[in-house]
């Protein structure tokens, strides 16, 4: 916008002021992984969800990336906040 300086949405107007939900203007890039296993004894499958400590609620164990951030060293880091550390092992589908 010339009289703000802020970007445009390329689209048109949505109806929204400003970046909304967003951390920051541009691309807001996330690492949010689903990890899953299938439990053979109970026969479920059960995922990994991490409590937030600002709001108490269930989430993915995930982050914002900035542009220069690996997306595994940060999940790591976010799984291993809590009192017991992880070991985390990547493999690729296939």
């Amino acid at each position: 916008d010339a009289r703000s300086g802020r970007p445009r949405n390329p689209r048109g107007r949505t109806g929204l002021a400003g970046r909304g939900l967003l951390g920051k203007w541009g691309p807001n890039i996330a690492s949010d992984p689903i990890i899953t296993r299938f439990h053979q004894k109970r026969g479920t499958l059960q995922m990994v969800a991490i409590q937030r400590d600002d709001t108490g609620e269930w989430s993915l164990p995930g982050h914002l990336l900035e542009s220069d951030q690996d997306p595994l060293k940060l999940f790591s880091e976010a799984i291993n906040a809590g009192d017991t550390p992880v070991e985390i092992t990547v493999q690729s589908p296939g």
